[in-house]
Protein backbone atom coordinates (compact mmCIF):
# COMPACT_ATOMS: atom_id res chain seq x y z
CA UNK A 1 0.00 0.00 0.00
CA UNK A 2 1.04 3.30 -0.69
CA UNK A 3 2.41 5.69 1.77
CA UNK A 4 0.01 8.09 2.74
CA UNK A 5 1.70 11.39 1.55
CA UNK A 6 1.31 14.56 4.36
CA UNK A 7 1.77 18.63 4.94
CA UNK A 8 5.76 17.84 5.33
CA UNK A 9 6.49 15.98 2.24
CA UNK A 10 4.79 18.66 0.52
CA UNK A 11 6.48 20.97 2.52
CA UNK A 12 9.71 19.34 2.12
CA UNK A 13 9.68 19.47 -1.30
CA UNK A 14 8.38 23.03 -2.33
CA UNK A 15 10.90 24.02 0.28
CA UNK A 16 8.54 25.73 2.85
CA UNK A 17 7.14 25.25 6.45
CA UNK A 18 4.42 23.25 7.28
CA UNK A 19 2.54 25.91 8.12
CA UNK A 20 2.80 27.88 4.78
CA UNK A 21 1.64 24.40 2.98
CA UNK A 22 -1.41 24.14 5.82
CA UNK A 23 -2.54 27.93 5.07
CA UNK A 24 -2.23 27.34 1.28
CA UNK A 25 -4.08 24.07 1.07
CA UNK A 26 -6.98 25.18 3.47
CA UNK A 27 -7.48 28.49 1.35
CA UNK A 28 -6.21 31.15 4.31
CA UNK A 29 -3.44 32.30 2.18
CA UNK A 30 -4.66 35.60 1.77
CA UNK A 31 -7.00 35.97 4.56
CA UNK A 32 -7.06 38.53 7.01
CA UNK A 33 -3.15 39.63 8.15
CA UNK A 34 -2.10 36.52 6.80
CA UNK A 35 0.19 37.20 3.35
CA UNK A 36 1.77 34.57 1.15
CA UNK A 37 3.01 35.36 -2.41
CA UNK A 38 1.46 34.12 -5.56
CA UNK A 39 4.63 32.36 -6.57
CA UNK A 40 4.88 30.79 -3.24
CA UNK A 41 0.64 29.71 -3.37
CA UNK A 42 1.13 27.97 -6.92
CA UNK A 43 4.27 26.31 -6.02
CA UNK A 44 2.86 24.60 -2.88
CA UNK A 45 -0.27 23.92 -4.92
CA UNK A 46 1.95 22.43 -7.81
CA UNK A 47 3.81 19.92 -5.43
CA UNK A 48 0.48 19.08 -3.87
CA UNK A 49 -0.63 17.69 -7.15
CA UNK A 50 2.34 16.22 -8.20
CA UNK A 51 2.41 14.12 -4.81
CA UNK A 52 -1.38 13.27 -5.34
CA UNK A 53 -2.32 14.86 -2.18
CA UNK A 54 -5.69 14.14 -0.48
CA UNK A 55 -6.56 15.88 3.12
CA UNK A 56 -7.48 13.35 5.89
CA UNK A 57 -10.91 14.71 6.24
CA UNK A 58 -11.58 12.05 9.06
CA UNK A 59 -8.24 13.65 10.93
CA UNK A 60 -10.04 16.87 10.31
CA UNK A 61 -13.37 16.71 11.34
CA UNK A 62 -11.82 14.82 14.84
CA UNK A 63 -9.51 18.26 15.74
CA UNK A 64 -12.72 20.13 15.04
CA UNK A 65 -12.59 21.12 11.52
CA UNK A 66 -14.46 21.64 8.66
CA UNK A 67 -14.54 19.04 5.61
CA UNK A 68 -16.87 20.98 3.74
CA UNK A 69 -18.33 17.77 2.50
CA UNK A 70 -22.40 16.87 2.82
CA UNK A 71 -23.24 13.50 2.58
CA UNK A 72 -26.68 12.27 0.23
CA UNK A 73 -28.44 9.16 1.00
CA UNK A 74 -31.59 8.32 -0.99
CA UNK A 75 -34.61 5.68 -0.47
CA UNK A 76 -34.52 5.19 -4.35
CA UNK A 77 -33.47 6.12 -7.49
CA UNK A 78 -33.91 3.53 -9.90
CA UNK A 79 -37.71 3.96 -10.90
CA UNK A 80 -37.89 7.65 -10.01
CA UNK A 81 -37.45 10.69 -13.06
CA UNK A 82 -37.65 12.95 -9.71
CA UNK A 83 -34.18 12.16 -8.63
CA UNK A 84 -31.81 13.04 -11.06
CA UNK A 85 -32.70 16.66 -10.87
CA UNK A 86 -33.09 16.59 -7.49
CA UNK A 87 -29.57 15.69 -7.22
CA UNK A 88 -28.68 18.08 -9.57
CA UNK A 89 -30.34 20.85 -7.67
CA UNK A 90 -28.23 19.64 -4.64
CA UNK A 91 -24.79 19.54 -6.23
CA UNK A 92 -25.78 22.74 -7.88
CA UNK A 93 -26.03 24.71 -4.68
CA UNK A 94 -23.44 23.01 -3.00
CA UNK A 95 -20.85 23.34 -5.65
CA UNK A 96 -21.79 27.38 -5.30
CA UNK A 97 -21.48 27.57 -1.38
CA UNK A 98 -18.26 25.60 -1.73
CA UNK A 99 -19.43 22.55 -0.46
CA UNK A 100 -19.13 18.82 -1.94
CA UNK A 101 -21.58 16.09 -2.42
CA UNK A 102 -20.59 12.64 -1.06
CA UNK A 103 -23.74 9.89 -2.34
CA UNK A 104 -23.87 6.96 -0.51
CA UNK A 105 -25.78 3.71 -1.33
CA UNK A 106 -29.40 3.96 -1.98
CA UNK A 107 -31.21 2.16 0.71
CA UNK A 108 -33.70 0.62 -0.95
CA UNK A 109 -36.14 0.65 1.99
CA UNK A 110 -33.30 -1.36 4.09
CA UNK A 111 -33.03 0.29 7.39
CA UNK A 112 -29.18 -2.08 7.82
CA UNK A 113 -28.29 0.01 4.77
CA UNK A 114 -29.42 3.30 5.87
CA UNK A 115 -28.01 2.86 9.18
CA UNK A 116 -24.16 1.91 7.45
CA UNK A 117 -24.23 4.68 5.16
CA UNK A 118 -25.01 7.33 8.74
CA UNK A 119 -22.17 5.24 10.20
CA UNK A 120 -20.08 6.37 7.32
CA UNK A 121 -20.85 9.49 6.89
CA UNK A 122 -20.48 9.93 10.52
CA UNK A 123 -16.95 7.80 10.54
CA UNK A 124 -15.39 10.35 7.58
CA UNK A 125 -16.40 13.42 9.45
CA UNK A 126 -19.33 14.64 6.98
CA UNK A 127 -20.18 18.31 7.68
CA UNK A 128 -23.59 17.61 7.33
CA UNK A 129 -26.09 15.07 5.86
CA UNK A 130 -29.25 15.11 3.31
CA UNK A 131 -31.29 11.52 3.93
CA UNK A 132 -34.65 10.60 2.03
CA UNK A 133 -35.11 8.58 5.08
CA UNK A 134 -36.73 4.85 5.58
CA UNK A 135 -40.03 3.94 7.61
CA UNK A 136 -37.65 2.72 10.52
CA UNK A 137 -35.59 6.12 10.45
CA UNK A 138 -39.09 8.14 11.45
CA UNK A 139 -40.09 5.22 13.30
CA UNK A 140 -36.93 5.77 15.74
CA UNK A 141 -35.84 8.74 14.62
CA UNK A 142 -34.70 9.87 18.39
CA UNK A 143 -32.32 6.61 18.62
CA UNK A 144 -30.36 8.08 15.65
CA UNK A 145 -29.78 11.43 16.74
CA UNK A 146 -26.63 9.08 18.44
CA UNK A 147 -25.19 7.90 14.90
CA UNK A 148 -24.14 11.44 13.50
CA UNK A 149 -21.69 13.70 15.01
CA UNK A 150 -24.52 16.53 15.23
CA UNK A 151 -27.68 15.46 14.04
CA UNK A 152 -28.74 19.27 14.05
CA UNK A 153 -26.72 19.25 10.39
CA UNK A 154 -29.37 16.27 9.04
CA UNK A 155 -31.84 17.35 6.82
CA UNK A 156 -34.76 14.84 5.95
CA UNK A 157 -36.72 15.65 2.44
CA UNK A 158 -39.80 14.16 1.14
CA UNK A 159 -41.07 12.48 4.84
CA UNK A 160 -42.82 13.61 7.57
CA UNK A 161 -41.17 16.02 10.18
CA UNK A 162 -39.61 14.03 12.83
CA UNK A 163 -37.78 14.63 16.17
CA UNK A 164 -36.74 18.16 15.47
CA UNK A 165 -35.08 17.29 12.41
CA UNK A 166 -35.03 19.87 9.88
CA UNK A 167 -37.21 18.40 7.12
CA UNK A 168 -38.12 19.97 3.66
CA UNK A 169 -40.13 18.71 0.87
CA UNK A 170 -43.46 18.49 -1.65
CA UNK A 171 -46.60 18.47 -0.41
CA UNK A 172 -47.80 15.26 -1.50
CA UNK A 173 -51.09 14.89 -0.57
CA UNK A 174 -51.61 18.13 -2.55
CA UNK A 175 -50.27 16.01 -5.52
CA UNK A 176 -52.72 13.60 -5.45
CA UNK A 177 -55.99 16.63 -4.91
CA UNK A 178 -54.60 18.78 -8.14
CA UNK A 179 -53.90 15.67 -10.39
CA UNK A 180 -57.65 14.28 -9.06
CA UNK A 181 -59.43 17.33 -9.26
CA UNK A 182 -57.80 18.55 -12.77
CA UNK A 183 -59.75 14.97 -14.05
CA UNK A 184 -63.33 16.14 -11.84
CA UNK A 185 -62.69 19.91 -13.38
CA UNK A 186 -63.00 18.36 -16.80
CA UNK A 187 -65.90 16.34 -16.61
CA UNK A 188 -64.86 12.59 -15.02
CA UNK A 189 -67.18 11.09 -12.83
CA UNK A 190 -65.31 7.90 -12.48
CA UNK A 191 -61.86 8.71 -11.70
CA UNK A 192 -59.00 5.92 -10.33
CA UNK A 193 -56.03 5.90 -8.33
CA UNK A 194 -53.25 3.64 -9.79
CA UNK A 195 -50.76 3.38 -7.06
CA UNK A 196 -52.40 1.29 -4.19
CA UNK A 197 -50.43 -0.41 -1.67
CA UNK A 198 -50.68 -2.82 1.07
CA UNK A 199 -52.11 -0.82 3.87
CA UNK A 200 -52.48 2.11 1.81
CA UNK A 201 -56.34 2.46 3.18
CA UNK A 202 -55.02 2.55 6.36
CA UNK A 203 -53.77 5.66 6.68
CA UNK A 204 -51.81 4.95 10.28
CA UNK A 205 -50.59 1.92 9.05
CA UNK A 206 -46.90 2.35 9.47
CA UNK A 207 -45.64 -0.31 6.63
CA UNK A 208 -47.28 1.42 4.13
CA UNK A 209 -45.27 4.29 2.25
CA UNK A 210 -45.75 7.83 3.70
CA UNK A 211 -46.03 9.72 0.12
CA UNK A 212 -48.18 7.31 -1.10
CA UNK A 213 -50.46 7.76 1.97
CA UNK A 214 -50.31 11.46 0.84
CA UNK A 215 -51.29 11.18 -2.29
CA UNK A 216 -54.17 8.82 -1.89
CA UNK A 217 -55.32 10.99 1.01
CA UNK A 218 -55.79 14.07 -1.54
CA UNK A 219 -56.91 11.95 -4.17
CA UNK A 220 -59.68 10.71 -1.78
CA UNK A 221 -60.45 14.45 -0.38
CA UNK A 222 -60.94 15.34 -4.53
CA UNK A 223 -63.01 12.51 -5.19
CA UNK A 224 -64.84 13.20 -1.89
CA UNK A 225 -65.60 17.03 -2.89
CA UNK A 226 -67.09 15.74 -5.95
CA UNK A 227 -69.58 13.10 -4.41
CA UNK A 228 -67.56 10.48 -6.74
CA UNK A 229 -67.14 6.70 -6.18
CA UNK A 230 -63.39 5.55 -5.42
CA UNK A 231 -61.51 3.11 -7.79
CA UNK A 232 -58.14 2.10 -6.94
CA UNK A 233 -55.66 -0.44 -8.78
CA UNK A 234 -51.82 -1.11 -8.05
CA UNK A 235 -50.55 -0.30 -11.39
CA UNK A 236 -52.34 2.00 -14.43
CA UNK A 237 -52.36 -1.50 -16.55
CA UNK A 238 -54.72 -2.78 -14.32
CA UNK A 239 -57.41 -0.59 -15.38
CA UNK A 240 -57.46 -2.48 -18.83
CA UNK A 241 -58.44 -5.97 -17.83
CA UNK A 242 -61.02 -4.49 -15.30
CA UNK A 243 -64.64 -4.09 -15.68
CA UNK A 244 -64.59 -0.83 -14.34
CA UNK A 245 -65.94 2.14 -16.55
CA UNK A 246 -63.20 4.42 -15.58
CA UNK A 247 -62.50 7.42 -18.43
CA UNK A 248 -59.22 9.06 -16.06
CA UNK A 249 -56.46 8.07 -13.77
CA UNK A 250 -54.07 9.54 -11.68
CA UNK A 251 -50.83 7.39 -11.68
CA UNK A 252 -49.31 8.04 -8.78
CA UNK A 253 -46.05 6.73 -9.79
CA UNK A 254 -43.36 7.73 -11.62
CA UNK A 255 -43.12 5.18 -13.83
CA UNK A 256 -46.81 4.04 -14.31
CA UNK A 257 -48.14 6.76 -16.40
CA UNK A 258 -45.20 6.17 -19.19
CA UNK A 259 -46.20 2.43 -18.79
CA UNK A 260 -50.11 3.00 -19.24
CA UNK A 261 -49.75 5.29 -22.33
CA UNK A 262 -47.59 2.40 -23.68
CA UNK A 263 -50.28 -0.30 -23.14
CA UNK A 264 -53.32 1.81 -24.20
CA UNK A 265 -51.26 2.62 -27.45
CA UNK A 266 -50.84 -1.31 -27.92
CA UNK A 267 -54.17 -2.05 -27.35
CA UNK A 268 -55.68 0.89 -29.32
CA UNK A 269 -57.42 2.81 -26.35
CA UNK A 270 -57.43 6.35 -27.63
CA UNK A 271 -55.98 8.90 -25.15
CA UNK A 272 -57.21 11.05 -24.01
CA UNK A 273 -60.72 10.43 -25.55
CA UNK A 274 -61.43 6.09 -23.74
CA UNK A 275 -58.77 6.88 -20.91
CA UNK A 276 -57.40 10.32 -19.59
CA UNK A 277 -54.09 10.23 -17.50
CA UNK A 278 -52.42 12.18 -14.97
CA UNK A 279 -48.58 10.86 -14.34
CA UNK A 280 -46.48 11.70 -11.53
CA UNK A 281 -43.33 13.47 -11.68
CA UNK A 282 -41.85 16.02 -14.23
CA UNK A 283 -39.31 14.65 -16.74
CA UNK A 284 -38.56 15.19 -20.22
CA UNK A 285 -39.96 11.75 -21.21
CA UNK A 286 -43.23 13.17 -20.41
CA UNK A 287 -42.69 15.71 -22.90
CA UNK A 288 -41.71 13.96 -25.46
CA UNK A 289 -44.28 10.69 -25.24
CA UNK A 290 -47.39 11.24 -27.40
CA UNK A 291 -50.07 12.38 -26.38
CA UNK A 292 -47.99 14.33 -24.63
CA UNK A 293 -48.18 13.52 -20.99
CA UNK A 294 -49.93 15.43 -18.04
CA UNK A 295 -48.04 15.40 -15.26
CA UNK A 296 -47.74 16.71 -11.35
CA UNK A 297 -43.86 18.11 -11.08
CA UNK A 298 -42.61 17.60 -7.83
CA UNK A 299 -40.40 20.68 -8.33
CA UNK A 300 -37.49 18.35 -7.51
CA UNK A 301 -34.29 20.89 -8.66
CA UNK A 302 -35.77 23.49 -6.70
CA UNK A 303 -36.29 21.02 -3.69
CA UNK A 304 -32.64 19.83 -4.07
CA UNK A 305 -31.44 23.62 -3.88
CA UNK A 306 -33.66 23.83 -0.80
CA UNK A 307 -32.68 21.06 1.16
CA UNK A 308 -28.82 22.08 0.17
CA UNK A 309 -29.61 25.73 1.45
CA UNK A 310 -30.93 24.13 4.51
CA UNK A 311 -28.12 21.85 5.23
CA UNK A 312 -25.34 24.51 4.76
CA UNK A 313 -27.30 26.82 6.86
CA UNK A 314 -27.04 24.61 9.90
CA UNK A 315 -23.70 23.73 9.58
CA UNK A 316 -23.12 27.58 9.10
CA UNK A 317 -24.74 27.69 12.52
CA UNK A 318 -27.88 29.99 11.50
CA UNK A 319 -31.81 28.29 12.16
CA UNK A 320 -33.45 27.28 9.68
CA UNK A 321 -37.24 26.31 9.55
CA UNK A 322 -38.98 23.48 7.71
CA UNK A 323 -40.11 23.60 4.09
CA UNK A 324 -43.04 22.15 1.97
CA UNK A 325 -43.16 23.49 -1.27
CA UNK A 326 -46.16 23.34 -4.03
CA UNK A 327 -46.30 20.85 -6.47
CA UNK A 328 -47.53 21.80 -9.69
CA UNK A 329 -49.87 20.30 -12.63
CA UNK A 330 -48.20 20.39 -15.70
CA UNK A 331 -51.00 19.88 -18.05
CA UNK A 332 -50.52 18.45 -21.37
CA UNK A 333 -52.53 16.21 -24.35
CA UNK A 334 -52.93 13.00 -21.81
CA UNK A 335 -55.93 14.77 -20.47
CA UNK A 336 -56.94 16.70 -23.29
CA UNK A 337 -56.89 20.07 -21.78
CA UNK A 338 -54.65 23.11 -23.74
CA UNK A 339 -51.04 22.71 -22.45
CA UNK A 340 -50.54 25.10 -19.02
CA UNK A 341 -48.89 25.28 -16.01
CA UNK A 342 -51.07 25.58 -12.93
CA UNK A 343 -49.66 26.36 -9.56
CA UNK A 344 -50.99 23.78 -7.06
CA UNK A 345 -54.84 25.22 -6.01
CA UNK A 346 -57.57 26.20 -7.45
CA UNK A 347 -59.38 24.74 -10.59
CA UNK A 348 -58.13 23.62 -13.89
CA UNK A 349 -60.19 22.52 -16.95
CA UNK A 350 -59.50 24.64 -19.68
Amino acid sequence: MARTITLKDIARRAEVSVATVSLVLNQKASRGTVRISEETIERVQRVAGELDYFPNLSARAMSGGKTSIIGLVLNEIKYSSAQLPLIYGITDLLDHAGFSLAMGRVTLGSPDIETEEIRIANRKGFDGLILEPTRVFLQEAERFKDSFRDWRHVVLINRPAAADYTTVGVDQEKMGYIATRHLLDLGHRTVAFAGRHPGIEDHDDPNAPSNMVARYRGYLRAIGEADCEEVTVAKGVDLLESENKVTAVYCALSYDGPDLLAACHDRGVRVPDDLAIVGQDESREKEIVRPAMTTVDMRSEELGKVAARAVTSLVDGAEVEDVLLKPELVVRESTGARVVVVEGSGSFAN
